[in-house]
């Protein structure tokens, strides 16, 4: 699977989670038998115990929907210029990896579909890893194909420094399915994060001196 490579990042914002410094999610199978359904789990990390994905597939803080804040402005001199942009969720593929269960598995997060809490209008995601100073992994939710779309994990990975991207500010449920690149397990059912893109009150300003980088590595 291709990964589109974005030089250069000179510094990163931090999220608001309100009580929850970290969201880990994962992926997992029932058996690791040929077929199982890929489970999507949270609330594992510990400190997280409270985090959990409803019946109605939202991801929770104990009782209430979790809103995950950003919306420092970001200036690198490439194609996110303009974009809001803060740390993200980590989508991980490493937590159950030990049992057995993911053998043969090579995973990643499609995002489906990105839909306003309230109000009209439209915004692209962006999901990327901050690897020593460069973007990779990039997913955009208006890409044309699935690949496009996708924030690969692989497997027993535990990917820090996610970064998300937003093209306007406001209120958004992102909804994702995980998915195997083999095709040895069946995708897993969609869950929803709602995401608060809240411009700061200065902005912060990336002097990137590099810019979109047409290059690409396989793993």
């Amino acid at each position: 699977m291709a990964r589109l490579v974005i030089v250069t990042v000179a510094g990163l914002a931090a999220t608001s989670f309100g009580q929850v410094d970290h969201v880990h999610l994962t992926v997992d199978t029932e058996s690791g038998q040929q077929g199982d359904q890929i489970l999507v789990e949270t609330g594992w990390y510990q400190g997280e115990e409270n985090i959990s994905i409803g019946q109605d597939g939202y991801v929770y803080d104990g009782n209430d929907i979790l809103v995950v804040e950003f919306g420092d402005t970001y200036n690198g001199g490439n194609a996110w210029d303009g974009r809001y942009f803060g740390a993200g969720p980590r989508l991980t593929s490493d937590f159950f990896f030990p049992t057995g269960r993911l053998d043969g598995g090579d995973f990643a997060f499609e995002m489906v579909d990105v839909s306003p809490v309230s109000g009209n209008g439209s915004t692209a995601f962006g999901w990327a890893e901050n690897h020593n100073g460069n973007l990779m992994n990039i997913a955009d939710s208006d890409g044309a194909t699935r690949e496009d779309r996708s924030f690969w994990v692989g497997a027993n990975r535990h990917m820090h420094h996610q970064i998300l991207s937003s093209t306007e500010r406001g209120m958004w449920d992102v909804t994702m399915v995980a998915y195997d690149i083999n095709g040895r397990y069946v995708d897993a059912d969609p869950f929803t994060m709602r995401f608060s893109v809240v411009p700061a009150p200065a902005g912060l300003a990336l002097l990137g001196a590099g810019g979109l980088v047409a290059a690409r590595r396989r793993r």
